[in-house]
């Protein structure tokens, strides 16, 4: 299964420290930000700025499957039955892709995603819909211009964080050296992200581990299951009445 990161982004990363791109010292909040299709054309994407328990910063990170079937079900309120296809035509968010799972290897193809569109009020309306349903007070920020390799990176290391706290195990090959006892990486965040597109970095026993905001890994003796659903992961799934879709 391809590494997340290999959906969102092409452009060839800037060789640099990290920019974190949420505001500092903030509560969690959504952002909005810009990267380019082929053609050079802006693409908004919204993606959540949160921090890890004893993981430094806040970074910003994709969507849970959760958190946006979730969402779908908050903007049913003022579109009624056409929700679905308003998320799947303007945002890139099918109702395949938010299809609940209750085994190891449906679980393990789950994706965490950013809504995204060519029309920034498309995904203005997602980031209130998702504000609202997660019930965060702070306002959306908009990040300008194209930054996709400070967003990439930002993100490397969210999926690293929540990688390790939900139980995983991190895959990364690291470019290490040791000099004088002192073991030195030779990788900046951007290359190592670079080099981490289109592989499983992030793994639970046998298998990917894309999704570790709705669940987490229990590696228990014994256990019936890999994945664990998350305490507080929650909300409810969009209902029986949208095709495909189930908890």
């Amino acid at each position: 299964m391809s590494f997340i990161l290999s959906l969102l982004f092409s452009t060839a990363l800037a060789q640099k420290a990290p920019d974190h791109v949420c505001s500092p010292e903030k509560p969690a909040h959504f952002l909005i930000f810009e990267t380019r299709d082929k053609n050079s054309k802006p693409i908004y994407q919204v993606g959540l700025c949160d921090s890890v328990p004893g993981y430094g910063p806040t970074k910003l990170r994709a969507l849970s499957r959760r958190e946006l079937a979730d969402a779908l079900v908050q903007s049913r309120a003022e579109l009624g039955p056409e929700a679905a296809k308003f998320w799947n035509d303007n945002l890139g968010i099918s109702l395949k892709q938010l299809e609940g799972a209750n085994d190891d290897q449906n679980i393990a193809d789950q994706m965490m995603m950013f809504p995204q569109s060519g029309n920034l009020e498309n995904v203005k309306r997602a980031a209130e819909w998702l504000r609202t349903n997660q019930g965060i007070t702070s306002s959306t920020e908009q990040l300008k211009g194209d930054r996709s390799s400070d967003v990439l990176q930002d993100w490397f290391g969210a999926f690293e964080s929540l990688c390790r706290v939900a139980g995983g195990r991190w895959m990364e090959k690291r470019d290490i050296s040791v000099e004088g006892g002192l073991a030195l990486d030779n990788q900046t965040t951007a290359e190592r992200a670079e080099a981490a597109q289109g592989r499983v970095v992030c793994k639970c026993g046998g298998y990917a581990f894309s999704n570790p905001v709705d669940y987490r890994c229990d590696k228990s003796p014994g256990a019936s299951r890999l994945f664990i659903e998350a305490v507080g992961s929650g909300g409810s799934a969009p209902s029986r009445r949208d095709k495909g879709i189930r908890r």
